[in-house]
């Protein structure tokens, strides 16, 4: 699995096919085959793999921060905030998120972007569930159907400023990460607690 997350990380997650693994490992085609039923499959787990390298360094950072500004920036997709020095596997990362989004359709990747937006959800959940024992966000908030309407908008905004461009907008997405959280009643001056370094 190494030689195909350094080949996506290096190229994409399209260079990932069969015959190129095979190539670079120094084996046949049938090989892959025996793992992988397919290049689908292989693209997929290069995806699980590269999430799950970054995720212990990127939960550790996002739980640094305060609550609502952690969900900003899950919201965000996680670049505004975060210097890639501090793990390579950030920017490849993000620019898997996207080649994912991107090839959606397909089962196999479907079911690892499936995977990677559960891990979001758990995250804000737990942000929102902080905001809620600060008092910042009201007892008895349902936290599962918030946290899906914020990871929905926050697709919808890539969806269209794929489509119509972000100019059509009016904002960048972490400006609309934070006006959707002061919507949902997080303004940027609610009182919960940041997180120690």
């Amino acid at each position: 699995m190494n030689a195909v997350v350094d080949l996506v990380s290096q190229e994409g997650l399209a260079a990932a096919t069969v015959r190129r693994i095979a190539q670079d490992l120094g084996c046949s085609p049938g090989q892959i085959h025996h793992h992988f039923a397919s290049a689908d499959a292989l693209r997929a787990e290069a995806v699980r793999e590269v999430w799950r390298r970054l995720e212990p360094d990127l939960v550790a950072l996002l739980r640094r921060h305060a609550p609502r500004e952690r969900i900003a920036t899950i919201l965000s997709g996680c670049v505004a905030d975060i210097d890639p020095a501090l793990n390579p596997l950030l920017v490849v990362a993000h620019h898997l998120w996207q080649e994912a989004w991107d090839s959606r359709k397909t089962p196999a990747i479907r079911d690892a972007f499936t995977e990677g937006i559960a891990n979001m959800q758990r995250e804000i959940m737990m942000a929102l569930q902080e905001l809620v024992e600060t008092g910042a966000l009201a007892a008895g908030s349902d936290l599962d159907e918030m946290s899906l309407a914020l990871i929905a908008a926050s697709q919808g905004y890539d969806f269209l400023a794929e489509t119509i461009g972000v100019n059509h907008l009016g904002a960048e997405k972490a400006s609309y990460a934070d006006k959707l959280l002061s919507r949902f009643g997080l303004p940027a001056s609610a009182d919960d607690i940041s997180r120690p370094d």
